[in-house]
């Protein structure tokens, strides 16, 4: 016999937004009720039962690890997706250098791309 779950209206609420929306991560769910992240992560931990983690999401502009994207349990047997392995350094600092090219390459501190010179300088995006 499991834990007992008790009905409130966040809970209620949650279960539809799943139901309606589709997999979410805390704070999209807390963003699409208009409550505080923690409401719904305390009412997720509350009722751990009904929910499973569907996958992980990096999230764009935040360092960390990702994010567990909700999804209601369908079946006793789903369990949650397995959490990736942390970035190693090398992944991390790519991606920081992807992120930031342009300003690097504005400061003079980046390796032009052989493809600059192809462009005249008002053809070229920043």
């Amino acid at each position: 016999m499991g834990a007992r779950v008790y009905a409130t209206p966040l809970l209620d609420a949650i279960i539809a937004s799943l139901r309606d929306v589709g997999p979410q991560t805390r704070v999209e769910l807390a963003e699409h009720l208009g409550k505080r992240e923690t409401s719904v992560r305390n009412s997720i931990a509350a009722a751990r039962p009904l929910f499973r983690i569907a996958s992980w999401r990096r999230s764009l502009g935040t360092s960390g690890r990702p994010s567990a994207v909700w999804t209601l349990q369908t079946s006793k047997h789903a369990g949650d997706a397995p959490q990736p392995e942390p970035e190693t350094r090398q992944q991390v600092n790519a991606r920081w250098r992807a992120n930031h090219i342009a300003e690097l390459r504005a400061k003079g501190r980046a390796t032009p791309s052989p493809w600059d010179a192809l462009l005249p300088v008002g053809a070229r995006r920043a």
